[in-house]
């Protein structure tokens, strides 16, 4: 067990740890027949080598198990069980120096293919991963190897060539925004890649080899991933895995606010905070496909340009005006208001987006950068302007509504994107082990578009 524990995860090992420290911890007091240091070592490590035995046998790391250590431990378990009485001192010491002359003397060839055959069974199960020390800063990720998940029924095994650095990632790194009971820890909400094997009960038309791009509830920064058949879009022709690694998380988000929550209509005037973002780049697309008018606000020059690039009526620098961009935002409206407001940043944005809301107003609250309390919240505003206030995630959502959001999606959105109407932004493209390089930059507000990491030349 101490040999194959490096191939073993935490949730493994640790209960073994657990239930040697329990044995060793018996006390004559609690069991009598426990008095002697002597006695309680022998049992105890005879007890733990047969757990140890059941109990990474029923693990996915059991093929690392060769016959001579299962052999092993069920003898020496056997050899120091037995009391004194029916084995021996001297009896036990022989049979285990017979046990271990025996494995010692074992054929070398026999030795040797055992040994091949778990390293080559290791490698199989086993792959990259960013993974993260402890909560804290980005130089606590690192790449490392972790256990290849395995296709659940309905899901698909997906090669990921490229994924995406998402807000989201930077809040659940600093233990902030934890996965949902259950799921992987390990970060990521979008990857693209190559399908590799089916699970059971699969009925899309999606096949092994195909290229997809996948909307995931965590684990995109692996070499690996399993997702929902029905989380899963085919990669456009005209794009590779960089772009396509930057649409899932990206622009299903964007459709879900203004579709399924705002239900944004034409004329409408939607504000968008963040506008140069991943998603904000992609709701100027969508918002004006819908025949809206987007302003967007942002933090530099360079960036108001790039969403005006993109179809934006308004692009307004949130550091000009002393602040005081609603003022900027009912000007570009004629006075009347937004009719949406996409907000990511909350508390520190909630006094302006009461000023910039119009009548009937839908503001949906998606993110929280800017706090998450707001003193004073001045409640009787919502009752003049009649506005709805509406907080939505889409990770914790059921598989069930992600799978609606995604066809509906492929059948509305995606066309676009394969004819070139609709384009994703990558602002940069990193290696997996620049990991913390690319959180850096995205924490620095330095990014316009995606940041995209690869996995594959």
């Amino acid at each position: 067990t101490g040999i194959n524990a490096e191939y073993m995860g935490a949730e493994t090992r640790e209960p073994l740890l657990r239930d040697l420290c329990f044995i060793l911890d018996l006390r004559g007091s609690r069991a009598p027949g426990l008095k002697s240091s002597w006695v309680r070592c022998r049992v105890a490590f005879g007890v733990w080598v047969l757990i140890s035995a059941l109990r990474v046998g029923k693990e996915p790391h059991s093929a690392v198990i060769s016959p001579y250590s299962t052999a092993s431990a069920s003898s020496i378990s056997f050899l120091f069980l037995m009391p004194h009485q029916l084995v021996p001192p001297c009896f036990r010491c022989g049979l285990l120096t017979v046990l271990c002359v025996a494995v010692l003397v074992a054929p070398a060839s026999c030795r040797y293919q055992c040994s091949v055959a778990t390293e080559s069974s290791c490698a199989e199960m086993m792959m990259d991963a960013v993974l993260l020390k402890e909560p804290g800063p980005a130089t606590n990720m690192h790449v490392g190897l972790t256990e290849k998940p395995t296709p659940k029924p309905g899901e698909l095994l997906v090669e990921v060539h490229a994924t995406a650095i998402n807000r989201a990632d930077t809040l659940q790194r600093k233990g902030m925004y934890s996965p949902p009971p259950g799921t992987t820890a390990i970060m990521g909400l979008e990857a693209a890649g190559v399908v590799v094997q089916r699970g059971q009960g699969c009925t899309s038309e999606i096949k092994e080899g195909d290229g997809v791009m996948c909307l995931l509830i965590g684990g995109g920064y692996a070499e690996f991933v399993a997702v929902p058949e029905g989380h899963c879009m085919p990669v456009p022709e005209s794009f590779d895995f960089i772009q396509a690694a930057a649409v899932p998380e990206t622009w299903l988000t964007a459709y879900q606010l203004l579709h399924f929550v705002a239900k944004v209509k034409a004329g409408d005037w939607v504000l968008v905070h963040a506008g140069a973002s991943g998603v904000g780049i992609a709701a100027i697309q969508l918002a004006t496909a819908a025949g809206a008018h987007a302003i967007v606000t942002v933090s530099s020059p360079d960036k108001a340009r790039a969403c005006m690039d993109f179809g934006a009526k308004a692009a307004i620098n949130r550091h000009e005006e002393g602040g005081a961009w609603d003022k900027k935002v009912l000007e570009a409206t004629g006075g009347s208001g937004v009719n949406v407001i996409l907000d990511c940043i909350g508390a520190s944005y909630a006094g302006h987006n009461f000023n910039a809301a119009a009548l009937d107003a839908v503001w949906v609250v998606y993110g929280l950068m800017g706090g998450v309390s707001v003193p004073d919240f001045p409640m009787g505003a919502i009752l003049r302007k009649r506005l709805q206030i509406i907080g939505t995630t889409l990770r914790t959502r059921s598989d069930a509504y992600k799978s609606e959001l995604v066809a509906d999606f492929k059948r509305t959105a995606l066309p676009r994107l394969v004819s070139g109407e609709f384009r994703p932004h990558v602002d940069s493209h990193l290696p997996l082990d620049k990991i913390v390089s690319a959180h850096q930059r995205m924490e620095a507000n330095l990014n316009t578009g995606k940041i995209v990491l690869t996995l594959k030349a």
